[in-house]
């Protein structure tokens, strides 16, 4: 659970009257991963030790952000985005759902593999930060063009930028990224 407090005293105040009810009903706090974070901002300029956490795949921390009204303007804004942990897990796991190596499927039963995890992983983490999911989704696009490469025995990135640009716009909807704009 996160709980926003006014000030660190109060915070804990309240995580202490959260271990005495946790220690009534006889259950504890995870104390690894229980932590006091200043949400620094462009309000709150203090200095603080801990000023991000994780929580349900998002990494919460001071991030730059581009003022809505002003495009040329920028301030500190306390965020959330996808951890590096689940971009991570994200590569792993696209890397491991496909044979890479093996030229002799087709780029559709590649794109059956792995839209359900890629329709997962962009409804959920498209949430926030678009632009830090957009990358992990890039990563994919340049395992598509070696793959491309491979099959195709093309021997440049730019014919292969090609190849695997003439198939999106022939299927734009064969992988779930294309259809949502993540490449």
């Amino acid at each position: 659970m996160i709980i926003h407090c006014d000030s660190k005293e109060e915070a804990n105040s309240i995580l202490q009257a959260i271990r005495n009810r946790m220690q009534e009903v006889k259950l504890r706090l995870n104390e690894e991963k229980t932590r006091t974070v200043y949400c620094k901002d462009y309000r709150r300029k203090e200095k603080h030790d801990k000023v991000q956490f994780e929580f349900l795949g998002f990494s919460y921390q001071p991030r730059r952000s581009q003022s809505k009204y002003d495009k040329s303007k920028s301030y500190t804004a306390y965020t959330a985005e996808i951890s590096r942990r689940n971009q991570k897990k994200i590569t792993e796991e696209i890397k491991k759902a496909v044979s890479w190596r093996d030229t002799t499927v087709e780029l559709k039963a590649i794109a059956d593999k792995l839209n359900s995890k890629l329709r997962g992983w962009i409804n959920y983490f498209g949430l926030y930060g678009r632009r830090t999911l957009r990358k992990v989704m890039l990563r994919l696009e340049r395992r598509l063009l070696k793959w491309i490469q491979n099959k195709y025995k093309i021997g440049g990135i730019k014919e292969a930028i090609e190849k695997l640009s003439i198939t999106r716009k022939e299927n734009p909807v064969m992988f779930y990224h294309w259809e949502k704009g993540y490449y």
